[in-house]
């Protein structure tokens, strides 16, 4: 049994941090032949409901039914785990970020939903970090960002995919990794990753080669940065201390085993015996062959390498073809011709010719249905996938014929809509390409509303003009300061000065009819005035008179009527020299 002759130790903590409730699980289990290790951190609120304890004991409790590392079945744990997430969100969007690592004591497959991490350290250096499926780790895969920032950046919990999501959910899932002796897997929630920073983590390992160890001196790291808020974080040592030896001679008892079957009498003596022998081994040879490159395929299947596993089916093929086994030949025959239709289509896939890839992968689909081997899950996904895209590229044609036409609000519609296609489907040379054909519309209508704009200054501009000869002084300010935004709204500087100076000149005349228009008003009042002064003196009221006639004198004054103001004057002093003469008789 594998686990008998192989040493893998784990150890592991998890802490609410600062939270009152801890929303991370981790759980794992060995068997004789695969182990499987898994950690969810809960991305939700709900008090009743533990989103990542559901999702972990979903794939530990599959795992255990059916034990492997095959990759198209671990997908399917999480599919289904997935999908009882959704079930059970009737209060709250349960959602929780997953990793999980299988291993067959020889080799690992991992899997991963959200930003919960896995690294693997070799030698005292890091070997592999997985994926985190976060707008910040695709930042960094488009080297926006450095990877190193992806730990700080805002984006890190924009999760692209995750448990519970309510669109297309597609997990990443790696191919088969050979372990070596002494390797440390660590797995770990965000909660860890984003308070240890990667040279600690490194030194960490480096120092403490038992696993407990190793995850206490990662916390206390946490714990040292003092932070007044921690997230729940947790930790998983996994410390590979011996991996299990394939047997170098299980081609042998491979070869021994089919040329038993294939001796059903042994002759015995002389020369007659020596080449049924010989040609019974040569035909064992061939049968073992047949095998081996028949397992190869089926690996490769698993990995997604259909180019390679063609090759070997082929070579299957030809070695069942040999020993004239005709039930396998045509089995091998008809495995080789379905990874060959899925090489294909994945060779036109990548040369942009989505309707081949789609024929090829349909082809692929309806040969493949009495074989369980081939997911129809994976053909369907990678059908969509090419009709997905093609349909990014049909709509791009749609606008660049409205582009052509000169329609660029419509074309820019249709590429914004391509545009939201073609990074749901992750096609991120489309999204460029778009992006490009985007900004030459937008330019386009920009230029366009310039010109509308200046078009409105201009009209603006004229009528400023037309009411300012016709003396409409307010129409004509109000005319040039509209003008005079719109033109600093387009940056039309020298046009702006010419506003400003256009506003100036009415400014001024503006104050200067308004002066004219005090002036005569006081005039007016200071003829009021004298006139009321005249009546005052002609019924002998003097001191009535003496201030009209004052006041009277100050306005004239005021508005410069030299003249009126001597004349009112004199009529002031006559009303003095009459109120002196009275005021004498009254006294006499």
């Amino acid at each position: 049994m594998r686990k008998e002759n192989s040493k893998f130790e784990t150890a592991f903590l998890s802490e609410a941090g600062s939270s009152i409730q801890n929303k991370d699980y981790f759980a794992f289990v060995e068997l004789d032949d695969f182990a499987c290790w898994v950690m969810a951190d809960g991305l939700d609120t709900d008090q009743e409901i533990e989103s990542a304890e559901l999702v972990v004991k979903s794939i530990i409790g599959q795992f255990l039914e059916k034990p492997t590392i095959s990759r198209r079945k671990l997908k399917n744990y999480m599919r289904k785990a997935h999908r009882q997430l959704q079930i059970e969100s009737k209060r709250f969007r349960l959602k929780a970020s997953v990793t999980i690592v299988v291993t067959n004591y020889t080799k690992i497959v991992w899997a991963v939903a959200g930003h919960t991490r896995l690294y693997v350290y070799r030698n005292d250096v890091l070997h592999l970090r997985s994926d985190d499926l976060s707008l910040a780790q695709t930042f960094a895969n488009e080297e926006k960002i450095s990877l190193d920032r992806i730990d700080t950046h805002d984006e890190r919990y924009n999760l692209l995919t995750y448990m519970g999501m309510p669109n297309k959910f597609n997990p990443f899932v790696s191919k088969k990794m050979r372990l070596n002796d002494g390797d440390i897997l660590l797995l770990c929630t965000a909660g860890l990753w984003e308070n240890v920073e990667s040279t600690e983590m490194l030194d960490a390992v480096t120092e403490e080669k038992d696993g407990q160890k190793l995850v206490d001196t990662l916390e206390e790291i946490v714990l040292s940065k003092q932070k007044q808020r921690v997230s729940n974080y947790t930790a998983a040592a996994i410390m590979v201390n011996k991996v299990f030896q394939e047997d170098p001679k299980k081609r042998t008892k491979i070869f021994k085993r089919i040329a038993l079957a294939l001796i059903p009498i042994i002759l015995l003596g002389g020369i007659g015996t020596f080449f049924i022998v010989k040609d019974i081994k040569q035909k064992a040879e061939w049968a073992a062959d047949m095998v081996e490159y028949s397992n190869n395929g089926d690996t490769y299947v698993e990995d997604g390498d259909y180019a390679a596993a063609s090759k070997e089916y082929s070579e299957a093929k030809n070695a069942a073809k040999r020993i004239k086994d005709i039930v396998h030949r045509e089995l091998y025959a008809k495995k080789q011709r379905i990874t060959h239709l899925i090489a294909q289509g994945d060779t036109m896939l990548g040369e942009g010719d989505y309707v081949k890839a789609i024929e090829f992968y349909e082809k692929a689909k309806k040969e493949s249905k009495a074989l369980e081997q081939f997911s129809k899950e994976d053909l369907d996904k990678k059908i969509e996938q090419a009709s997905a895209v093609q349909g990014v590229l049909d709509a791009m044609k749609d606008a660049e014929l409205k582009l052509a036409a000169k329609d660029y609000v419509a074309a820019l519609a249709i590429f914004e809509e391509a545009k939201k296609e073609a990074i749901e489907v992750s096609y991120t040379s489309g999204q460029e390409l778009i992006q490009e054909k985007m900004t030459e519309a937008e330019t386009k209508i920009a230029e366009i509303e310039r010109e509308l704009r200046i078009l409105d200054a201009e009209k603006l501009e004229k009528s400023g003009d037309q009411n300012e000869k016709m003396n409409n002084l307010a129409e004509a300010m109000t005319d040039f300061a509209g003008a005079q935004e719109i033109y600093q709204e387009i940056d039309m500087l020298e046009k702006v000065l010419a506003m400003e100076r256009k506003i100036t000149k009415i400014q001024e005349l503006m104050q200067s009819e308004l002066s004219e228009q005090q002036q005569e008003t006081k005039v007016s009042d200071a003829d009021r005035l004298e006139q009321k002064g005249d009546k005052f003196l002609a019924s002998q009221n003097y001191g009535q008179a003496i201030a009209s006639f004052s006041m009277a004198q100050q306005l004239y004054q005021d508005a410069n009527q030299i003249d009126k103001a001597m004349a009112v004057s004199e009529k002031k002093a006559l009303a003095e020299q009459e109120q002196t003469l009275q005021q004498a008789s009254k006294e006499g």
